[in-house]
């Protein structure tokens, strides 16, 4: 109901509006069936999530995901092998599991971002059944904070490799801050809030 998409001449899928992208099923998305056209994917800031499978099988090269996302759903980018880098922003929680999945194809991501703000990677988030490498893992968090991440089984891709800490201290996981709200992920599913009364939220 708020978000509008719109694919141009140049292949390019923007995503506009602001809130909650709706989860589709597999290969249901209103886009797919122009997916091999698809070489960028623009989502504009204000959207908070990216439903599930919502870009699968999209021959992007590239995607803008922005800080306002908090949630990158199940299975959103899967199949998509032809992007070299991957950027996931400040202000992202969790990456649900299969979201970055490529099949049985084999995938070398030449860079990697993932941020400070990151608790819960869903299992086979970015994994394949052949060989997938990550030649630069970047993270914006200390080595403390990055062993207190949720990884899934399946993402050794990502576990095993070489990580490049770009904060030099750190002792606990980040808290998402929106406004006047304190929140984060007990789990994949589930979210907690405090806000400036002292109320506790969980939701999910």
């Amino acid at each position: 109901e708020d978000l509008v998409w719109a694919i141009d001449e140049l292949g390019i899928l923007t995503i506009s509006g602001s809130g909650r992208m709706q989860a589709f099923a597999s290969g249901k998305a209103p886009w797919y069936d122009y997916r091999n056209y698809i070489i960028d994917i623009q989502i504009a800031n204000g959207i908070t999530y990216i439903g599930t499978y919502a870009f699968q099988d999209c021959a992007a090269v590239t995607a803008s995901i922005p800080s306002s996302v908090y949630r990158i759903g199940n299975y959103a980018f899967q199949g998509c092998r032809a992007m070299p880098e991957l950027v996931i922003p400040e202000g992202v929680v969790v990456i649900g599991q299969n979201a970055f999945n490529f099949y049985n194809g084999s995938h070398t991501w030449s860079k990697l971002y993932l941020p400070e703000t990151l608790q819960y990677v869903g299992q086979n988030a970015f994994s394949g059944s052949l060989e997938k490498t990550v030649a630069e893992l970047n993270y914006a968090g200390s080595k403390t904070q990055w062993a207190q991440i949720h990884f899934g089984v399946g993402n050794s891709v990502v576990t095993g490799a070489t990580v490049n800490y770009q904060s030099p201290s750190g002792t606990t996981a980040p808290e998402r801050v929106i406004g006047n709200l304190k929140s984060g992920y007990i789990d994949e599913d589930l979210v907690w809030a405090i806000d400036e009364l002292g109320i506790l939220t969980i939701s999910g």
